[in-house]
């Protein structure tokens, strides 16, 4: 099933990329990175990924700031740390692009690719939501996390997503002394992710 969901999501968004510079490329005679007609917005959004890690959901909250461009586009930096597991604290820092079908209807679909560098260490001991909230930078690791989205215009500057994906990793030392005690692997953190976030559009 999940290898199913990887080689479909994948195709997905290489299929719509190529339609979308299809479009871009017909549309005008000459070769440029912003036409006269585009326009640019900066966004904000907080917002929440949910994935398993040795089978206990983590709950990573973050914070997204980027610019978006034709009211369909976004590129931005992303940077989340985790909120719930109770025995591996864990982070995510990196680049965020997404691109939306239909913005100007009530409810569309998207993607969006999620890819950087994380963090992880073993708690010592978790007590609370907010305990060792930031303390994240443990052993390294580097990922990239494709997703689906549907989005609901909220009113003309607010919308709410939410969306499921895929977290591939890569480069996590497993011997590290920072996980001697949960024996994380890659593996671990290969796993399916959802989440729901709220984007502000500035001028």
């Amino acid at each position: 099933m999940k290898k199913y969901f990887q080689s479909s999501l994948v195709l997905f968004i290489l299929f719509d990329v190529a339609r979308l510079f299809g479009q871009t490329s017909q549309s005008s005679n000459s070769e440029t990175l912003l036409s006269d007609n585009t326009t640019v917005q900066h966004v904000s959004r907080p917002a929440m990924i949910f994935t398993p890690i040795q089978n206990q959901v983590a709950g990573l909250i973050g914070f997204t700031s980027g610019l978006y461009l034709n009211n369909s586009f976004y590129v931005g930096l992303s940077g989340y740390a985790n909120l719930t597991h109770s025995k591996v604290n864990s982070g995510m820092l990196g680049v965020e692009i997404e691109n939306t079908i239909n913005p100007e209807n009530l409810v569309h679909f998207g993607y969006s690719l999620f890819a950087g560098i994380g963090f992880v260490k073993d708690y010592q001991q978790k007590n609370g939501l907010l305990d060792d909230f930031l303390n994240i930078f443990g052993t390294q690791f580097y990922f990239a996390q494709p997703s689906v989205l549907l989005e609901i215009n909220f009113d003309s500057f607010t919308r709410i997503a939410i969306g499921a994906g895929y977290r591939f990793v890569a480069g996590l030392n497993e011997m590290n002394k920072d996980i001697s005690i949960s024996k994380l692997q890659n593996r671990d953190l290969n796993n399916l992710t959802f989440f729901i976030n709220l984007k502000t559009i500035y001028f």
